[in-house]
């Protein structure tokens, strides 16, 4: 992953400090995301994301699946 070199770990360590966060968040960030429920994911799209003013983008073709 990108925080497997050197200048990911960089990154990281800057993230880290510009927003105050703990040295410790390095080895449980792993942890926390596997941890991480379905409820906490829809929880927080609901809180966070205003359906009023979504957009959706579709790319490719669209496939007719009752087509054979």
């Amino acid at each position: 992953g990108a925080r497997a070199t050197p200048g990911g770990r960089a990154r990281e360590s800057a993230r880290r400090a510009r927003h105050r966060l703990p040295v410790s968040l390095l080895d449980s960030r792993p942890d926390l995301i596997l941890a991480t429920t379905r409820a906490d994911v829809i929880a927080a799209a609901r809180s966070h994301i205003a359906t009023d003013h979504l957009s959706l983008s579709v790319a490719g073709s669209l496939v007719d699946p009752t087509v054979t």
